[in-house]
């Protein structure tokens, strides 16, 4: 799904068949090219490959990839100083992608308790978390 402010596309991998009477083993993340293929341990090692050995143990699951950083702000470590603003934003598109996809109760696979803003507006609900 593009982005209509700057074309950045957001990406889903799915695991079986969703089921709306089921809550939907979920992980949303941001890409982060250094992190998510050069600093990995090992293949799959990374927060995308750990989230789908997790989702092997499950009927259905998401992992949805946000747009990130680029490969020279990633390798700087350098953030926008409107980076939350452009995660808030990423987040809707991730729960747009989930509303497409008809997942409404959602186990978030994070290692934080962070809850994405708005996304009860696209028809979606946390309802558990899992450790990534």
């Amino acid at each position: 799904m593009p982005d209509v402010e700057d074309g950045s596309e957001a990406v889903a991998i799915l695991k079986g068949q969703i089921r709306k009477d089921r809550p939907t083993l979920v992980r949303m993340h941001r890409a982060d090219p250094v992190q998510d293929v050069l600093l990995a341990d090992g293949p799959g090692g990374g927060p995308i490959g750990r989230a789908l050995r997790a989702m092997d143990a499950t009927e259905a699951g998401v992992v949805v990839i946000l747009p990130g950083r680029s490969w020279s702000a990633s390798l700087g470590a350098v953030e926008k100083a409107d980076g939350n603003v452009g995660a808030l934003r990423d987040y809707g598109i991730g729960a747009q992608i989930l509303a497409e996809l008809e997942v409404r109760d959602v186990v978030l696979l994070t290692n934080t308790r962070q809850t994405p803003v708005a996304i009860e507006g696209f028809g979606v609900s946390i309802v558990g978390y899992q450790p990534l």
